[in-house]
């Protein structure tokens, strides 16, 4: 089942790329980087880990490079890493069942207004429609500066 995942994760990379117009094979650390940045703002962290593990999988096996022993992937990472530890830190602002119990909060909008929007009068609409327009007189033009 692993090899399966990681195959869902690879494939989701070149997916990934392939709508960017990148190259996911051999991918370049900054592509590498971005796409573990989106799937952190899109996933959580277990996604971002085997998605890391997919891609270099891939690498190690098709090129024999490793991209994402590249700083820039290596910090990515750390940030992911750090930020997902802060995130399970923090504790939600408000309840949702304290909001959804509130009765000052109706939860609907007011209704927009109707706006009425006045139509072009016709003595513009006229001139844009005149200067818009090709003329079918030749046009006299000069090719030498008078001396």
């Amino acid at each position: 089942m692993a090899t399966r995942s990681r195959q869902h994760y690879w494939t989701a990379f070149e997916k990934w790329c392939g709508a960017r117009n990148m190259k996911a094979l051999p991918a370049h650390p900054w592509t590498i980087a971005r796409y573990l940045r989106w799937v952190d703002e899109h996933k959580d962290f277990e996604d971002v880990q085997e998605s890391f593990d997919a891609i270099s999988r891939e690498h190690v096996l098709k090129t024999g490079s490793v991209p994402t022993r590249h700083e820039t992937v290596k910090s990515t990472m750390e940030l992911i890493a750090r930020r997902s530890l802060v995130r399970d830190q923090h504790a939600d602002l408000f309840d949702e069942d304290e909001l959804l119990a509130d009765k000052t909060f109706s939860g609907s909008l007011p209704p927009a207004r109707d706006r009425e929007t006045a139509p072009e009068p016709e003595s513009h609409m006229k001139s844009v429609q005149h200067r818009h327009q090709l003329s079918t007189k030749p046009r006299m033009v000069r090719r030498r500066p008078k001396r």
